[in-house]
């Protein structure tokens, strides 16, 4: 079988580029319904079984397998703008001016999208079904992907999760977890602490940005990992009143940390540090984590918090092994190794619901828009259809269909 995928991924270069144009420069801001439908329409030209689109926008593609053992499941994450009205004005900026998928998020929808398609077209037998799921990911808030495990693929034994991600053609099985959370000083001080001016506000806010400038050089390392880091997203200050004690300072912050820190640990240090700064009796200090909105196709409103949980698979795990297997015998040369940038929804699948979780792709976490070429995005295809068929291939009469 293995030879039949490299035979026929050779005759994928007129679909890649096909797709690539369709793609190209689509507005998330104002078409991710026109993405969603495109995706659904691609996977039922592909060929798929069953094509689904849920109540969060998650578009689902199943290839059916030969029999009901365990299933598969390959995800793509699509990185949306969040609501209007629903980020601060930096990330607001941000998102508009990368307002179309980048190159990575291109070409992991499409590979995953045509690793499905290359095993039907090569009949593959397969003891369970494969799910090819296109999630939607707004900014650390992972939603989509709780939706799809709670609802659709709730009663599925599922084997193991493949994380279409840039990976360099590596097995990475882990990331660092990142949480967004704010810090809120209000009240009224003596010496203008929280007066109705942005110099003052910048002054008053410098003594917190120090401190937590000096949090970040002492925050955990992890040699897989690399290093926990905080940077300032946004500040603020509102005025909610006439009455001096309403107004209000607040700090964003973005946080990414290690399995050996927890979110509540975190949000309380950083409320005793904004509290050391503000020792005013008529100052209060609190944190939270910022929840992110998302809306269903129906129409109704959901929040979730904004954190991703890290997440470290076993090296020595089966699911890992075997994927780097058959990825080094076909002259990959694949190694196992993590995620040190970016969060995946293995901090869902594998950090939440133990589930053997690996990611493989072409590209790397540390250029998100680099040009993929044609050939790796068919050594990215071909990869992924290699694990899936390792994994839940059927064996005839005893032996794999590689062997006969």
């Amino acid at each position: 079988m293995n030879t039949v995928l490299k035979e026929k991924v050779s005759g994928l270069s007129d679909e890649i580029k096909d797709y690539l144009e369709a793609f190209k420069d689509l507005d998330l801001l104002s078409k991710k319904d026109e993405l969603a439908q495109l995706l659904q329409e691609t996977m039922l030209k592909l060929g798929y079984d069953k094509v689904t689109v849920d109540d969060v926008g998650n578009v689902i593609g199943c290839i059916k397998g030969y029999s009901h053992r365990e299933d598969m499941v390959i995800l793509a994450n699509i990185d949306l703008i969040p609501n209007a009205g629903n980020q601060d004005r930096q990330t607001d900026l941000i998102y508009r001016q990368t307002r179309s998928l980048t190159e990575i998020n291109k070409v992991a929808l499409i590979t995953s999208l045509l690793s499905g398609a290359l095993l039907k077209r090569s009949i593959a037998a397969l003891t369970g079904d494969l799910y090819v799921c296109c999630v939607p990911r707004f900014e650390c808030c992972g939603y989509g992907v709780q939706y799809l495990f709670d609802n659709t693929l709730q009663n599925k034994t599922i084997k193991g999760v493949l994380l279409s991600e840039p990976t360099d053609f590596d097995i990475n099985v882990g990331n660092k977890g990142r949480m967004e959370y704010q810090i809120n000083i209000k009240g009224s001080s003596t010496d203008s602490l929280l007066a109705d001016s942005n110099l003052l506000i910048m002054n008053s806010m410098y003594p917190l940005i120090s401190r937590l400038e000096e949090a970040r050089v002492n925050l955990p390392h992890d040699k897989e990992l690399g290093q926990s880091n905080l940077s300032i997203k946004d500040i603020s200050f509102s005025k909610k009143g006439e009455i001096f004690a309403d107004n209000l300072m607040s700090v964003t912050v973005d946080r990414t940390y290690l399995a050996t820190e927890n979110s509540p640990d975190i949000i309380n240090k950083a409320k005793a540090i904004a509290a050391s700064v503000y020792k005013e009796p008529h100052i209060s200090v609190s944190t939270q984590i910022n929840k992110g909105l998302t809306t269903t196709n129906k129409g109704q409103d959901m929040y979730t918090p904004k954190e991703y949980k890290p997440w470290k698979m076993e090296s020595h795990n089966s699911f890992v092994l075997n994927a780097l297997q058959v990825l080094q015998e076909n002259s990959f040369s694949s190694q196992i190794d993590h995620w040190k940038s970016i969060v995946t929804e293995g901090s869902y699948t594998c950090g939440q619901l133990n589930l053997p979780t690996i990611g493989f792709g072409a590209g790397t976490e540390k250029d998100l828009n680099q040009k993929i070429s044609l050939p790796d995005i068919q050594r990215s295809i071909l990869g992924k259809s290699l694990i899936v068929y390792r994994s839940i291939g059927m064996p005839t009469f005893g032996w794999s269909s590689d062997d006969i």
